[in-house]
């Protein structure tokens, strides 16, 4: 991984690794069960084609921060401020999908492309039903957060989000599962980051048709069934967009299957040129 550097953005002291250099410049932001260090093997290959930043959110990996009123967006705009970033191709996954979507409708003209892995969406609906098994695990992660063990409450986040429901537990293993659980397990133990400030009405999902850039929904074939419906929606409610589901993967295809999210991020950026 490269040397962290710092970026600051009001009380926060934003920890950043970059790779490569020169154009584009592809920002990757991480889910909310995982830091920037999710996305070292991804970030390390495309940093032949391009200046990749990562960086971690409050709340996660080694970011400090006092407890304030906040917006990610604007934590992700002084990232790119710092290092002169311009225009960007974004890439988010879950928490971080959400940030990306409502920085590209707040700033489009810095965003030449999109790309959202299981997204999460300002606004979008909940799944009206969870099969037993999913309702029953996320019962026990309730349960157990409020009991304080947090550790029982890393287990069963991997299984769910890691392994993927559809998939037995521990399918995913070896170091994509210790590195999932040491990022999750610092996530869950992290101070209150403050009140994160709501995104503008309508939100997010209202104005999906207000993207203009090429978008790329991208989703795992065992992540949660409504998290492929949401990506699924993406693609046909955005005039220039594309759906992409990634084989043998969950959530988080940047931890089990780093190649083939590769693989659909280098037809990202090579179809940027042609």
């Amino acid at each position: 991984m490269s040397a962290v550097e710092f970026v600051r953005s009001g009380s926060a002291q934003l920890a950043i690794s970059r790779f490569g250099s020169g154009s584009p410049t592809v920002v990757l932001l991480h889910p909310a069960v995982a830091d920037r260090r999710c996305w070292t093997v991804v970030a390390e290959q495309l940093a032949s084609l391009a200046h990749v930043i990562t960086y971690d959110q409050r709340g996660f990996g080694e970011t400090t921060y006092a407890p304030e009123p906040h917006r990610p967006a604007d934590d992700l705009a002084a990232v790119l401020d710092a290092h002169g970033a311009d225009q960007i191709v974004l890439v988010g996954n879950s928490r971080g999908g959400r940030i990306a979507t409502e920085f590209a409708l707040d700033a489009p003209e810095r965003v030449s492309t999109l790309v959202l892995i299981g997204a999460a969406i300002a606004g979008a609906p909940q799944p009206a039903t969870l099969s037993p098994d999913l309702e029953a695990m996320f019962e026990a992660v309730d349960r157990l957060e409020a009991a304080g063990d947090l550790d029982a409450v890393n287990a069963i986040e991997a299984r769910i989000w890691l392994d993927g429901p559809s998939r037995p537990e521990g399918a995913v293993g070896g170091h994509a599962r210790d590195l999932f659980l040491a990022m999750n397990g610092r996530a869950l133990r992290a101070e209150p980051t403050g009140d994160e400030l709501a995104s503008d009405d309508p939100t997010a999902w209202d104005r999906l048709g207000a993207l203009t850039m090429p978008v790329h929904a991208v989703v795992g074939e065992h992540d949660l069934p409504h998290v492929i419906e949401r990506m699924r929606f993406v693609a046909d409610r955005v005039q220039r967009a594309t759906f992409t589901m990634i084989a043998n993967t969950a959530h988080v295809p940047q931890l089990d299957e780093p190649n083939a999210l590769l693989a659909t991020l280098h037809d990202v950026l090579t179809s940027m040129t042609t």
